[in-house]
């Protein structure tokens, strides 16, 4: 967690300091070691998001490149539970940044409750997925829209297929690749479909 609430005010986390979890009020502990990124801890191994992982490095840049006060916005669900989206844009758009595997169910559960919502992956977590993403090129084919769109079948790439049945916008990064085939964009991101939310 990026974000505690520390005398009455939303702040990272800090050597020295002492916070409270914005979502459940339970007691947060400062984590400000060497080897991963600064964050507070719940003293408690009970989460009170089910849905909260590790942040990694690449989870916290891109949740870096927006706005401090869109981070990490708690919600509370008609059943009780506490969830927090990575990004919540001023238009209410939810982004949420997906690292680690994630199963099925989850990803179904949290599209359910984000809305509307897109979703980052990063295209960089396994090793054969870019080769296999550069691979599957070779078979997709242009989209009949008005955008720049291409699809490619099931099937042929791993990454396209864990993703594939999502209702909402899926962008993979792929970081700073380059890839032969002129038509794509120049950068690593590739979007589903739709843009992303404001």
């Amino acid at each position: 967690m990026k974000f505690a609430v520390v005398d009455g005010v939303r702040r990272e986390a800090g050597t020295g300091l002492v916070g409270t979890c914005p979502g459940c009020q339970a007691p947060v502990t400062p984590k400000c070691g060497e080897i991963r990124l600064h964050h507070w801890a719940h003293r408690s191994t009970v989460l009170c998001d089910p849905w909260r992982e590790p942040e990694t490095e690449w989870h916290r840049a891109w949740k870096n490149h927006l706005p401090l006060h869109w981070q990490e916005v708690w919600h509370l669900a008609p059943d009780g539970a506490v969830h927090i989206a990575d990004v919540k844009t001023a238009t209410g758009a939810v982004l949420e940044f997906q690292h680690s595997a994630i199963s099925r169910e989850e990803r179904v559960s949290r599209e359910a409750f984000y809305r509307p919502m897109a979703w980052v992956a990063d295209g960089t977590r396994l090793k054969r997925d870019l080769s296999a993403f550069c691979d599957a090129l070779a078979y997709a084919r242009s989209a009949e829209t008005k955008l720049r769109a291409w699809i490619i079948p099931l099937g042929v790439c791993a990454i396209v297929d864990r993703w594939a049945d999502s209702r909402h916008p899926v962008f993979l990064d792929f970081g700073d690749v380059e890839f032969p085939p002129r038509w794509l964009p120049a950068t690593g991101l590739l979007g589903g479909y739709g843009t992303l939310p404001r």
